[in-house]
């Protein structure tokens, strides 16, 4: 070859461009799912708008659309019925998930989830009974990912097992929450043969108690100063064993520190921390991510110090900076545009409530009337709010008998103060109306099971509350058919497909959240 052609074909090989390296594979929606327990529909709109431009609130409301008023259909406005409700589409009715907790028969009180057939798995090993999604009677948003998408990665954290596995559905990635007698994270033979050890420097035994080593303090005390409405003393707060009811508060002081743990904003933060962890631990390939956190501390907070304490005030501002913190992360992890996300609550909180209901006195109460009229007893198993349920020896006697111990207590009950009535669970209806009824008897009929129980749901009055039986007497709770309680905000983040910084203010129903999950990840309408 002469020499100047071969310079040619030299020259044009060089200038030549290079190969490009492969595309990485288009990487799966990621989309989080964020329900903030006890967060309702005034707080929101009272107090969201004083908190930092900085925070996680602020952005969400930037960039995000915020339906300020979104209604449950149900009456019974607690967590695992209100997570099942975002989490299915579906009323306790429907669901399988009609209450948290109910009355074994050695009196005890033991979660809804409890699977005798399952164990806890702690860091350490199993470690006794478990909880599972046995209960639930549809399925989830996990679910109808993992059917569609079976690669599809799944990872739910919460404080507590009915949010976590509510959230997790029943084939998770993972599925982690605190067990209070453990004092550690743990997830449950239903899920895995062993806890992540991921997980362990963050969530086990050691880690939570040098992350409890601080105090407790306002996190900006001129800012709680400026706003919150009343003194740090107020009265009506709890003490839990000497953790306190002024700042600052110390879980070392108390007598159990793992409960005080989860009345303080740190528990969210490990909350967060760890579904972090699993994400980074874990999403290392280009499938759909669904992240589902729930967090739980707002509503510790509000049930030991009431919605109206400083403390409930600091634990949102702070709550504001964590999920700030962790939108930044998910920023780091994937891009501004490369994840969306739908935050709400399981159910809002009242404050107009005056009239308190002991669950442990009005059930003492009840047994004595019963024993006056059938003798010697007991007869009345205890309170679970809503429920009035009943021991063994009860349920075990003759239809008649049966009958008549159920009518005089059911009118017992409605003689007590702030009760505004009694239903006998015996006797479900065979359908409910349709969820554009509001209606008292309509929220009552989707909040009670299909199935027959030997109880009496309680319905509270405008004026009653159940005692949230942190420390007796004190603190705040939901559970009512009252619009405070019942009304929750939602928010949704998703680049390109939701308007930024608009409002709505009409009133929406609890099934936008199964819908915009389902939109962002590529799932057909909830509906």
């Amino acid at each position: 070859m002469p020499r100047i052609l071969l310079l040619v074909v030299v020259l044009a090989a060089c200038a030549s461009p290079k190969p490009r390296p492969p595309e990485a594979p288009p990487r799966g929606p990621v989309t989080v799912a964020i329900v903030v327990d006890q967060f309702a529909a005034w707080v929101a709109e009272e107090r969201l708008p004083l908190l930092p431009e900085t925070g996680g609130f602020a952005r969400l409301r930037r960039e995000g659309t915020w339906m300020q008023r979104v209604r449950y259909a149900h009456a019974l406005t607690d967590t695992a019925t209100g997570h099942a409700a975002l989490y299915t589409g579906a009323p306790p009715r429907e669901s399988g998930i009609w209450t948290n907790e109910r009355i074994a028969d050695d009196g005890k009180h033991v979660s809804l989830f409890l699977d005798p057939d399952i164990s806890t798995i702690a860091p350490d090993g199993p470690r006794g009974p478990g909880s599972s999604p046995r209960p639930l009677k549809r399925p989830t948003l996990a679910d109808r990912l993992v059917a569609a998408r079976p690669e599809a990665m799944v990872i739910s954290v919460s404080l507590k097992d009915r949010a976590a596995i509510i959230g997790a559905g029943r084939r998770p990635t993972a599925a982690l929450w605190f067990d209070r007698g453990l004092d550690t994270f743990v997830t449950s033979s239903a899920y895995a043969p062993r806890f992540p050890g991921w997980a362990v420097p963050i969530a086990g035994h050691d880690a939570l108690v040098a992350r409890r080593a601080r105090a407790w303090q306002p996190l900006d005390p001129a800012w709680i100063e400026a706003h919150a409405g009343r003194p740090d003393d107020a009265p009506g707060e709890g003490d839990l064993g000497g953790y306190g009811t002024t700042f600052p508060h110390d879980t070392r002081n108390s007598k159990d520190p793992a409960k005080a743990f989860r009345s303080s904003p740190f528990a969210d933060e490990v909350v967060l921390d760890l579904a972090l962890a699993a994400v980074e631990e874990l999403h290392n390939q280009p499938v759909p991510l669904f992240l589902a956190v729930s967090l739980s501390a707002n509503d510790y907070v509000g049930h030991l110090f009431g919605p109206e304490s400083r403390e409930a005030w600091d634990e949102l501002y702070r709550l504001d900076a964590a999920l700030g913190r962790f939108f930044a992360a998910l920023d780091k992890r994937y891009g501004e545009r490369g994840w969306s996300v739908v935050l709400t609550a399981d159910h809002g909180v009242s404050r107009s409530a005056k009239v308190r209901i002991i669950q442990g006195e009005l059930g003492e109460r009840l047994d004595r009337v019963a024993v006056a009229e059938f003798g010697e007893g007991p007869w009345v198993a205890g309170v679970v709010d809503p429920y009035v349920e009943l021991t063994r020896k009860a349920r075990e006697l003759p239809r008649e008998k049966l009958d008549a111990l159920m009518e005089l207590l059911r009118r017992a009950l409605e003689a007590e103060p702030g009760v505004l009535g009694a239903r006998d669970t015996r006797f479900p209806p065979a359908s409910c109306p349709p969820l554009e009824d509001e209606s008292v008897d309509a929220l009552i009929c989707r909040s009670q099971p299909p199935f027959a129980v030997a109880a009496i749901y309680v319905v509270l009055g405008n004026d009653g509350f159940w005692d949230p039986d942190l420390v007796v007497g004190t603190g705040g709770n939901h559970g009512s058919v009252r619009d405070e309680d019942r009304t929750v905000p939602l928010f949704v983040r998703a680049p390109g497909r939701v308007a930024g910084g608009r409002v709505v203010t009409e009133p929406q129903s609890y099934l936008e959240f199964g819908e915009w999950v389902s939109r962002l990840l590529g799932l057909p309408d909830a509906r």
